[in-house]
């Protein structure tokens, strides 16, 4: 059993479309190695901004708490009394203060809106700001309904 095998059989790969290939792999890695430094400087900000919002949350909670034991909450937070029988003495840290966590210093500061949020009602609202600087300025807000 003979087989004539003519030219188109004989025919494999060139030198050509081996160098085309390699340009291709070398352009998609090039391509792949540029993304993971920016990957990294974005998980460095997001770290940061979950510190700031875990800042917010809890100077939320602690003006929510202080709203609860106090008659005049409003009052007091609005006018920049801060002293609480109960011993939720929170206020005083940390309203326009520094904070420093890490390598990034955190200043936190809120707002006070009595009767807002229920038309002069017993209902107020409460902005709670963290602002810190890595880079350029960043600002998170965080709202809540204090008692």
């Amino acid at each position: 059993m003979e087989q004539n095998v003519g030219n188109k059989g004989v025919a494999g790969v060139s030198i050509v479309e081996i160098l085309i290939s390699m340009v291709l792999v070398a352009i998609a890695l090039v391509a792949v190695t540029t993304v993971f430094p920016s990957m990294n400087k974005n998980r460095k900000g997001i770290y940061e901004a979950d510190q700031a919002r875990m800042l917010a949350t809890e100077a939320l909670e602690g003006l929510q708490l202080y709203s609860t034991y106090s008659d005049n909450s409003c009052g007091l937070l609005a006018s920049g009394s801060h002293d609480s029988p109960e011993g939720v003495g929170f206020c005083n840290s940390f309203h326009n203060k520094n904070v420093p966590m890490g390598s990034t210093t955190y200043k936190v500061a809120w707002e006070i809106n009595c009767g807002a949020a229920s038309g002069g009602g017993s209902l107020n609202t409460a902005d709670v700001t963290v602002e810190w600087t890595k880079g350029k300025p960043h600002k998170i807000t965080l709202s809540g309904i204090l008692q």
